[in-house]
């Protein structure tokens, strides 16, 4: 489903996306899931709301955006595993490639060594794994199976390695279940241990069969996509190499050196050079590794500064990943889950090009240019190209009375690209009023409308659709059609976020966000490392329930 079918009124066609110019209450009915969360979110108290609206805490851009290497403030969650560690470490080479996510390496060490014991046998079956050689790693396990001394030995869950690697199956073929993404990545981090005792990868390395590499007319390469619906995943993976800022190049030397796979989908990436165009099968483990070249230091500084994302405070360098380009008013967003980087579709795509943003794109386009420029580059995009044409004040953060007098006569989409840029001064303006009153419900609809044709399905579009919800709910009550609206609208910007999400599952999602949105000074989304546990049940009666 698209993001147009939410919206009823003039919808304008724009670069090919349906995009949303005026809102209507849609009917009173809804769908089973809704009055499920209906039924359970029945009244909430009046405090509450006032609360939770009151101390919104606007915590802009996506998780994962892209980035020039600076200054690095805080380290990778996840231990950064360095190979020249690895090197000193006696007999558990093979292990550390594995958990460095290098499997062809871990692979081709454990067999060349001919390391023997359970332990052995449990890193050569987790490097087939994600080679995605499943089947071969399903039966190299077989010898751990039916003895529990040696899988004790080993220290590994049998099971659950191959529960998992059932479930790397299914989602190499495209099949991405909320509970597989997110539930046990959650599970693990509140029980204090690791994502999975087996040394499995969390993700395949996955591309949509709709979407390809091709050239584009102005020069470079770009993502494009055949059709693709609101929520899909377009492409998901593990970082080649994940580092701190200034050990990021000496990480790519070495995992380069270490692995032919990562080398070659290194020599894939831009590096300022004319690149031909690429199979995303080439980015894949499963494809067979090319005999690429040793790459020049000044070639891997220039693929880490193209290519690098801002991943958790560290830089990380991903493979197909790299081949998305930027807009500021992009069609698909990228999110990092634990160790992985998941992209998916902000709306309905058919035959066009995928963007993803780089950076938080709510902000004024003279902000915005500044960061673009850290790539030696300018966007291009239409939001981008209009907002040149306005005067030079509205260029900079400007007062809500100067972009709704520069809005008047606007097309509907032109109008929500520069509130978007000037969410800033909306919010202020927010914020001096009643939250639950009528003008800052139209208010907040008005923000819906400008984050929809701008940054759809981006953590600030959940936070304020849910704020929405909450609102019409407390001054319209829970049966009012507006308010089955704003809950069935809530429910669908929650599913382009993370795909579809069951009806039990999304319960304790819309927990989770309301605890980023009441949280001052965090408002972490619920997969960062730094967010909050959930909350129990029994605080839970006190938030979303009572």
């Amino acid at each position: 489903m698209s993001l147009d079918c939410w919206w009823h009124g003039g919808i304008t066609e724009v670069c090919r996306v349906p995009v949303i110019s005026a809102p209507c209450p849609h009917p009173a009915t809804s769908s089973r899931r809704s009055q499920g969360i209906g039924g359970l979110v029945r009244e909430a108290g009046f405090g509450c709301l006032v609360g939770c609206l009151a101390r919104v805490f606007w915590a802009y851009g996506p998780h994962g955006p892209r980035r020039p290497r600076g200054p690095c403030t805080s380290t990778f969650p996840r231990a950064q595993r360095s190979l020249r560690r690895v090197a000193r470490a006696p007999g558990s080479e093979a292990e550390y490639l594995q958990r460095a996510w290098l499997f062809d390496a871990a692979l081709a060490k454990v067999e060349a060594t001919d390391a023997e014991g359970p332990r052995a046998v449990a890193v050569r079956a987790a490097a087939l794994a994600g080679l995605e050689r499943f089947a071969e790693g399903r039966e190299a396990i077989q010898e751990l199976k039916d003895d529990i001394l040696l899988a004790a030995e080993a220290g590994i869950d049998v099971a659950e390695f191959l529960q998992h690697c059932d479930t790397l199956e299914r989602q190499s073929q495209g099949d991405f279940a909320f509970s597989d993404v997110f539930g046990a990545m959650i599970e693990a981090r509140e029980a204090g241990r690791g994502w999975t005792s087996a040394l499995l990868p969390q993700v395949p390395e996955f591309t949509s069969p709709s979407v390809e590499v091709r050239s584009l007319a102005a020069g470079g390469r770009g993502l494009f996509a055949g059709a693709l619906a609101a929520g899909d995943v377009v492409l998901c993976g593990l970082p080649l190499v994940c580092a701190p800022d200034a050990a990021l190049v000496p990480a790519l030397r070495e995992a380069a050196d270490a692995s032919d796979r990562v080398r070659g989908v290194l020599e894939l990436l831009s590096d300022g050079s004319e690149k031909p165009v690429a199979s995303l099968e080439q980015f894949c483990w499963r494809a067979p590794p090319e005999n690429a070249p040793k790459l020049e230091d000044e070639q891997l500084e220039e693929i880490s500064r193209i290519n690098g994302f801002e991943f958790f405070g560290s830089s990380a360098v991903f493979g197909a990943a790299s081949m998305s380009n930027h807009s500021c008013c992009p069609n698909a967003h990228s999110m990092a889950v634990g160790d992985a980087l998941f992209v998916r579709a902000s709306r309905t795509i058919s035959e066009e090009e995928v963007h993803i943003s780089y950076f938080d794109v709510l902000k004024p386009l003279r902000a915005r240019e500044e960061r673009t420029q850290s790539w030696s580059f300018q966007c291009r995009c239409r939001r981008c190209e209009f907002e040149r044409s306005m005067p030079a004040h509205l260029h900079d953060t400007a007062s809500v009375d100067e972009v709704e007098s520069a809005v008047a006569g606007l097309e509907p989409l032109e109008a929500g690209w520069l509130r978007a840029s000037h969410i800033v001064s909306y919010k202020e303006e927010l914020e001096a009023l009643f939250p639950l009153g009528e003008e800052a419900m139209q208010k907040r609809a008005q923000l819906l409308r400008a984050m929809e044709v701008t940054d759809p399905g981006s953590f600030t579009h959940v936070k304020f659709a849910f704020l929405d919800w909450l609102g019409a709910k407390s001054v319209f009550g829970p049966e009012d059609p507006a308010t089955q609206q704003a809950m069935r609208y809530c429910d669908f910007v929650h599913q382009v976020r993370y795909g579809k999400v069951p009806g039990s599952a999304l319960v304790s999602l819309l927990k989770r966000t309301q605890q980023a949105v009441q949280s001052v000074g965090v408002g972490e989304e619920f997969c960062h490392p730094t967010a909050a546990p959930e909350v129990s049940a029994e605080d839970g009666k006190t938030m979303l329930l009572d």
